[in-house]
């Protein structure tokens, strides 16, 4: 990822391509300590969970609709 943004950067010269990406170094330091796979695999099952969830109540929903229809 950070050869990528070195070559989008490319030759610009307004602002150094090192202080770039050393910035970019120091906030995912900061933001992710535990490292990016963790994070990454934290992020899938808290998205998973939330996708469960909302299934279930969107279900109840359904359930509801349908009812309220045939009385």
């Amino acid at each position: 990822v950070l050869g990528m943004l070195k070559l989008l950067l490319g030759t610009q010269t307004l602002i150094d391509n090192s202080l770039v990406l050393g910035v970019i170094l120091i906030l995912v330091v900061l933001l992710v300590p535990r490292g990016i796979a963790p994070a990454f695999a934290a992020w899938r099952e808290r998205s998973s969970q939330a996708g469960a969830s909302r299934q279930a109540v969107g279900g109840t929903r359904r359930r509801r609709r349908g009812a309220a229809q045939g009385s």
